[in-house]
């Protein structure tokens, strides 16, 4: 593994604790992050991830609701 792919990976990890992270997962060009109070959907475009919605919270066999929509 390269320095600049460490580098990257402790910077995401330091971002993670400090932002209360809990789990991502990341589905081709989509991923949800789920943090301590809130949930986040983003979206891989060409300049890099994006989030296209916050503010969301589960409904169970629904969809997420979500305060912020956007792409």
């Amino acid at each position: 593994m390269s320095a600049a792919r460490r580098g990257a990976i402790a910077l995401l990890l330091a971002v993670a604790v400090a932002f209360g992270i809990r789990e991502a997962e990341a589905y081709g060009r989509q991923a949800i992050v789920r943090m301590a109070g809130d949930t986040l959907f983003l979206s891989l475009f060409t300049a890099g991830w994006k989030v296209v919605a916050a503010g969301c919270t589960p409904r169970p066999g629904r969809p997420y609701d979500c305060l912020i929509k956007g792409a």
